[in-house]
C-alpha cells in the first residue's frame, strides 16, 4: 500500500469536510421543515427520511440513511478499497442527490 502526502490527500480531506457539513445541514433543514409541516419532530432519523420522502424533499430514505452513515464512518480508518468506495459514492450518486435537494428545497421555498 502507497503513502500519500498530504498535499495529495488535501482535495479527498476537503471532499470528506464539505460532505459531512452538506448532510448535517441538509438533516437540520428537515428537522425544521419537519417541525413546520407537522408541527412536531420524529424520533428517529429514519422517520424523518421517511417524512421528507413523502414530502418529495428527498428521493429515497434509504439513500439518505446510506448517506449519514458514511458521514459517520468518514471518520475512520478503513481499508483503501472500502475508501474508494466510499469516495466514489460522494462524487457519484450521494452528490447527485444532494444537488437534487437542493433544487427541491429551493423550489418549495420560492
Amino acid at each position: 500500500m502507497r503513502d500519500y502526502t498530504l498535499i495529495e490527500l488535501e482535495p479527498y480531506d476537503a471532499m470528506s469536510s464539505r460532505f459531512i457539513r452538506a448532510v448535517e445541514m441538509a438533516l437540520r433543514f428537515m428537522r425544521t421543515l419537519e417541525r413546520m409541516e407537522f408541527a412536531e419532530q420524529s424520533d428517529s432519523v429514519r422517520d424523518l427520511l421517511h417524512r421528507m420522502e413523502k414530502l418529495g424533499v428527498v428521493s429515497e430514505a434509504g439513500l439518505w440513511l446510506m448517506m449519514r452513515d458514511i458521514r459517520n464512518r468518514i471518520v475512520h480508518d478503513y481499508l483503501p478499497g472500502e475508501i474508494k468506495v466510499m469516495y466514489d459514492n460522494i462524487i457519484g450518486v450521494y452528490s447527485v442527490e444532494l444537488e437534487a435537494f437542493l433544487q427541491r428545497i429551493t423550489t418549495r421555498i420560492i
